[in-house]
Parts: structure tokens; C-alpha cells; sequence
């Protein structure tokens, strides 16, 4: 009978500081915010990047390839892709034309459409931290989302093009 009175009791303990700790650890991993941009207009930024052209955007292989993994830097004249593997590239930022972005909630990943000239359409997928290959989360893809808008504001404030009409 003690064995029961002592089961019962370390299960009413037990189950709500269970609960309590998936409550702080949800809290925690939604909370935390993306790095806000610089205030200063001319300053250099650094973002963790996946860039695909447009044909790939839904290949799994293009997803996890090291080739379009890096880091990718917008200055305050052009963007800087800096891959794994593979080679880098610049591209001036007047010769650029913001898309649309994509949301957490989108299917084929988040990020903004850009059209570089003379290189075609291109997805670029950002973040203030690592962008994971294999597996998504939704807190990063929510980060993602907020990164991508915060991209695509940066490169219109710095002089790349807007379609109208879209």
C-alpha cells in the first residue's frame, strides 16, 4: 500500500515539473529575436546564407549542397556571396532587383527573390545564425522570414531596383 501512496505522489510531482520544463524551453527557443540591423546606413552586414537560382529552390540536393552554403555581406555598394565550397562572387547592388519575399509558413523555404543582371533569378535564404541543412525548425524559420524581410529593406534603402505593378 506504501508503494502505491509513494507512486501516486511522485507522479503529481513528477508530471508538472515536466510540464514546466517544456513551457521554459518553448518560451526560450521562441523568444529569442534576430539581430536587428545596424544603425548606421554605410555599415557593412554579415548574414548567414543559403543562395539558389531559381530552378533549384525546391531540389533537395541544391538544399544541402556546400556550394550554397556561406555567408553572404551586403556593403553599402554591392553584395558579397562567400560560399563553402565553390567560388565567390560580388554583384553591384544598382544591378540588383528585389523580388518578393517568402515567409515562415512557405513551402518552397524562406528568403527574397532577387534578379541580378546578367546572372538570373536567385533565392536568397538569410539568417543571424547558421542556416540548418538537413532539418528546418520553426523558430529559425521564423528568424529566416524576418532576416529575408530585413535583407530585402536593405538592399531597396541602398539603391537596388523595385518592380512596380507586381
Amino acid at each position: 500500500m506504501e508503494g502505491v501512496f509513494l507512486a501516486t505522489w511522485a507522479v503529481l510531482l513528477l508530471v508538472p515539473l515536466f510540464f514546466c520544463v517544456i513551457v521554459v524551453i518553448l518560451v526560450m527557443t521562441f523568444s529569442t529575436k534576430a539581430a536587428p540591423l545596424p544603425t548606421d546606413p554605410y555599415a557593412t552586414v554579415r548574414f548567414y546564407a543559403r543562395v539558389l537560382p531559381s530552378g533549384n529552390v525546391l531540389s533537395p540536393h541544391a538544399n544541402v549542397a556546400s556550394a550554397n552554403q556561406g555567408t553572404l555581406t551586403v556593403t553599402p555598394t554591392h553584395i558579397q556571396w562567400e560560399p563553402r565550397d565553390g567560388q565567390p562572387w560580388t554583384a553591384a547592388i544598382a544591378a540588383i532587383t528585389v523580388g518578393r519575399t517568402h515567409g515562415a509558413s512557405s513551402l518552397s523555404g524562406q528568403g527574397v527573390d532577387v534578379d541580378i543582371e546578367g546572372s538570373g533569378t536567385w533565392r536568397l535564404e538569410v539568417s543571424d545564425r547558421p542556416i540548418n541543412r538537413f532539418m528546418r525548425n520553426t523558430s529559425k524559420s521564423f528568424r529566416e522570414a524576418d532576416a529575408a524581410r530585413k535583407l530585402a529593406w536593405l538592399l531597396t534603402a541602398r539603391g537596388a531596383h523595385v518592380p512596380v505593378g507586381r
